[in-house]
Formats: structure tokens, sequence, C-alpha cells
């Protein structure tokens, strides 16, 4: 297979030059190997970090390195440095990370195998195409060695045992195992029979990766895990095309389009993102998807603001893949300043997203036991050029209690970490009987909607709960209605909101964000009993220290029906300005 052909510009010059800088600056950072002490952390306390920042780092040098040495094939220094690192992980005693490891196959005594996880799968087509591509300029002894561990690692365990679990799941484990194990045996596998074989497996995994996403095109997972998935889909697929000349063709899929046009839909400004499930609230685009498809389909694909800069290139995980495309598929007549204003309603994820110029919002409904599922039925994020003010908290470390039966009792994805209710005493509950949405009523387009929430709690007294945003962007207006009806009165509500960490002041009944450009005024009624305002602590999906305001209003439903109203209103400086969109 030849290597993609560059267009190597001034701006692809200054990010290899870049690189070149990091990598002598950070050379004795990669001198560290993986010991049994940092490989049996996980199991005994639950960190995930100290393992995975080795794990990890080596991979970045290894991804700076082949992009340099592609660049200037006769370095010696980059050819033996690649070289090294390329030795090193076929030393490794898994490809696999702790968290998602069979220690069974691993760590059997009587015969060793290998668990086929994200990142085993990853690493043996990150090492199949960097090989593949300078294979003229690498010791054939090496070459040898990362055939020899690729097949022990995972092309018998691949073909000798399954179905494994994501096989025929619908998230980002079906698309970036299968798409990389079918990706390493394009450019490894001679014997024709047996590629065609793995080929026709993967392609099966895909399809139910593929069914996992609506007519709308949303990725349940998030943004993050769209990008991921999608890239490794989207890489396969691009290989097959060209290993079949363009016979075996999976981007004629009616629903791709729709797929790639996700992205665009989930950015309110610049890298600020709807961060609903676990996904952090700034991401860099995947420029190497809009580059591919906006070629493909130009009339519903729109080009990211900016370009790909060395500081994202390579992200936390040291990817290859999407390191080598995105400048491989970039080309500079497609640049932009800033999104394009839009208004999204995605019905099948029940996602509503409203970006003007100077007023961004976004409200979610769905179930809550999505992929990467947290209880935020009706929660909503709010953001005016750019600031946020009402947010989502995003993904939490990942830890092993993250993902255990323990996950709803830490913040991120507890409803009690979202702006939603707590009904009665009780948050939202987890499960896919819980559905969020049993009617969704858009009067006005784009200008009010209506959840039906009661199913999303299980409070025997509560007969019916609805959540009504009304918006008027052009006056930068929002009016939230939480109606309430019980079978008998006298019960006890807290609506909760997460808030942007800004200066604020309160007085009776309201509080005023004070942001960047704009200040947010917020009134509730004056029959609220208690008014709580707290800053809260955690730790985002990186392990850095994040705080947040979360607002609490509690009252007593005397009644057997109760309507609150929360008022927004956007205002420059002292003076209330409406209409500045």
């Amino acid at each position: 297979m030849q290597p993609l052909m560059m267009n190597k510009d001034r701006h692809y010059q200054a990010i290899l030059n870049d690189l070149a800088e990091r990598l002598s600056v950070e050379a004795d950072q990669v001198k560290q190997e993986l010991d049994f002490q940092t490989y049996k952390l996980f199991f005994q306390t639950g960190n995930r970090s100290q393992y995975e920042e080795i794990y990890f780092r080596k991979r970045k040098r290894l991804t700076a390195l082949a992009l340099l040495l592609l660049d200037q094939p006769e370095n010696q220094s980059y050819q033996q440095q690649l070289e090294n690192i390329i030795f090193s992980i076929c030393q490794e005693f898994t490809w696999c990370l702790p968290a998602h490891i069979d220690r069974s196959r691993e760590e059997n005594a009587s015969k060793k195998s290998y668990t086929l996880d994200l990142f085993n799968c990853e690493t043996a087509f990150t090492l199949a195409e960097v090989t593949a591509l300078l294979s003229e300029y690498l010791t054939p002894a090496l070459l040898n060695i990362v055939r020899a561990n690729i097949h022990e690692r995972v092309f018998v365990p691949y073909l000798n045992n399954g179905p494994y679990h994501w096989e025929e799941s619908h998230d980002n484990w079906a698309a970036v195992c299968a798409s990389s194990i079918g990706a390493t045996a394009i450019y490894l596998i001679e014997d024709e029979n047996v590629c065609l074989q793995i080929i026709e497996r993967v392609k099966r995994t895909l399809t139910y990766y593929l069914n996992g996403f609506g007519d709308d095109g949303a990725c349940l997972e998030g943004l993050q895990y769209w990008q991921y998935g999608f890239r490794y889909f989207t890489y396969f697929a691009e290989l097959l095309s060209r290993y079949t000349d363009g016979k075996d063709n999976l981007l004629l899929e009616q629903k791709i389009a729709r797929i790639a046009a996700f992205q665009q839909k989930m950015y309110l400004e610049q890298d600020h993102v709807v961060n609903f499930s676990d996904a952090p609230a700034q991401q860099s685009p995947a420029y190497d998807l809009a580059y591919f498809y906006q070629l493909r389909f130009p009339e519903m694909i729109d080009y990211p603001p900016g370009d790909v800069s060395s500081d994202t290139l390579i992200d936390h995980c040291g990817r290859w893949p999407q390191a080598y495309r995105q400048l491989a598929w970039r080309h500079s007549n497609l640049k932009q300043h800033s999104w394009s204003t839009g208004e999204y309603w995605l019905a099948d994820a029940q996602l509503l997203i409203i970006r003007k110029p100077c007023f961004q919002f976004a409200v979610k409904g769905g179930h809550n036991q999505e992929p990467h599922n947290h209880n935020d039925l009706g929660h909503f994020i709010l953001y005016s050029h750019g600031q946020p003010y009402f947010i989502d908290l995003g993904a939490g470390e990942y830890t092993r209690d993250y993902f255990s039966d323990k996950r709803y009792q830490l913040l991120q994805p507890s409803s009690l970490g979202h702006s939603v209710p707590i009904i009665c005493g009780e948050p939202q509950k987890t499960g896919r009987s819980a559905y969020a949405i049993s009617q969704v009523r858009e009067i006005k387009p784009f200008e009010e909607i209506t959840f039906v929430l009661t199913e999303a709690y299980q409070v025997s007294q509560l007969e019916h709960f609805t959540r009504q945003f009304n918006l008027n962007s052009d006056q930068a207006t929002l009016t939230l209605t939480d109606h309430y009806h019980f079978t008998e009165a006298n019960q006890e509500v807290t609506e909760t909101f997460i808030l942007a960490n800004l200066p604020y002041s309160q007085t009776g009944h309201q509080l005023i964000l004070t942001g960047a450009q704009n200040d947010l005024k917020i009134i509730w009624s004056e029959e609220i009993s208690e008014v709580k305002l707290d800053p809260i602590e955690y730790k985002d999906h990186f392990g850095q220290h994040q705080s947040a305001l979360k607002l609490q209003l509690s009252f007593s439903v005397t009644q057997t029906s109760y309507t609150f109203k929360l008022d927004f209103l956007l205002i420059a400086g002292k003076e209330e300005k409406r209409a500045f969109c």
C-alpha cells in the first residue's frame, strides 16, 4: 500500500518542525518501561493513569518519529529511535490495557494467550501501517519481529477464538477493534483467502456498528466516541476500497453522510462542544474526517474552523492512524473562521442544538441506558459567544469504579451532576426501562420543545412530569418550565442546575452570572423555600481538578400540581440588551 500524498505546504512544515523540537526536549521521558508494579496497580487500587501514562507516552513518540521519518527517510537518528520504540513495544507483556485485560488468557501459566481489546488492536494497526510505509528504511529483522508479534497477539486469537463481545456491539469497540484487525490484515496477510476471510468477518461487525446509529446519524456515546469509532471505520473502509480497486466500498451505505455530518452539529463555538455522555467540554475537531467526507458529500459536510495544529495532531493516546491522515488528507482550500449558525433536531437521539452567533443551546432526551450513559434526561447546556453558563461536567476520570455497579454513585454519570430535578428525594434512575421520553412535542420548531420525563423517575406518587423550553434566540431569552402532577399533595422537589464557575451576585429571587462578554440573569419564583449555591470540585477525564457551581432551588408542592419556571436573560453590562445577536 503506497503512502498517502502529503500536502507539504508551510503549515505542514511548521508542524513537522515542532514535532522534531518536542522530540528533542522530551527524549528522556520515554526511557521508563512498563514494569510489574505499575501493571498490577489497577487490580489493587483501580487506578489506570500511571500505567497508561507510560503506555501512551511511548506511542506518542512512535507516532511523531514515524511522521518525521516518513518526511525525512534519510535521517538515521529518526530511524534508530523509531526502531527502538517499535522493538520496545514488541517486548511489552501485553498490548492490552489492564482495565480491559482477560487475565485468564494473559496470565495463564499453561498457555499464554492475548486479549483483543481496543489498544491491542490499535497497536497492531499502527505497527502494521508504519512498518509497511517505511519498510525500505527499517531493518528487515525488525519487520519480521513486528509480523511475528502481530500474528501471535492478534491474528491467532482472532482466527482461532471468539466471537468476542464487541463483534455484535453497536459502539466504538466494534468499529475500533474490527477496523484495526481488518486494516492490519490488508497490510500483512499475504494469503488472499485468509485476508478475505478476516475482511468478511470485520464487515459483519461493522454492520452492527452502523446499526447503532439512528437515521439522524447521531452517536449516543457523544462526540469524543463518534470521532474515535467513526475514524477507525473510515480508515478501514478507505483502505478496503483501495485494496479492492473500489469494488468493495463500505462508504456507499446511505447512512454514512448523515453520520459524517454529526460532528458539525455538536460544536457550540470554536472547540466548545455539546458534551453529553462521556465527552470533554472542549475538543479539537476531527479534521481528517471533515477533509475526507467533505470531498464526498460537499453539500452536507462543513469544514471546521481553523486547521490541524501540532498541539492536537497527536492525541493523548498517541494514535498513529489519525495523526497520519490529518496530515495526508488535509487540504488548505476549505478553511473557515467559525462554525456556521445552525438549528438541529436529531430525532432518534432526541437532541436539540441551536447555534446562533451570540446564543448556543442544547438539550437532550433519549433514555438512561445509552452507551457511556449519564442519567441526564432533560439536561441542558447554555453558552453565549463561547462563554459557558449552564454546563455539562463531561466524562469523569476513568477508574475501575467508573465502569462498575458504583458508576452512578459518582458525580458525573449520576443525575446529581446534571441540571435535572430531584423529585421526592429521588434522582433519575438507570435502565432502558426508564424511558425519558414517552412524548416529544415541538410546538414551534426551534422555539418551543416539551419533554415528557415521568418515567425517568421511579417515584410512585409522581403521576406526570414535563419539562418545556421556550427560546427566543434573537432576543437572547430562555424560559424553562417544569410541570409536576402528583397523586398526593405535599411533595418535595429540588431543582438542580450545574453552572460554570463564574463570578456571581444573588439578590432575592435572581442570580447574575458574570461572563467575559455578557452576563446572564436567572430569575425564579418567589415561592422557592430554599436557595443553595455551592462550589463543587471534581476530576475530569484526564484526572485534572475542575470546579463548577451547583444551584439548588427547593420547594414543597402543597397541591397535587405545581408549575416551576426559570427565566434566563442575557444582558450586556448593566443595561439589558435583548437584540444584540
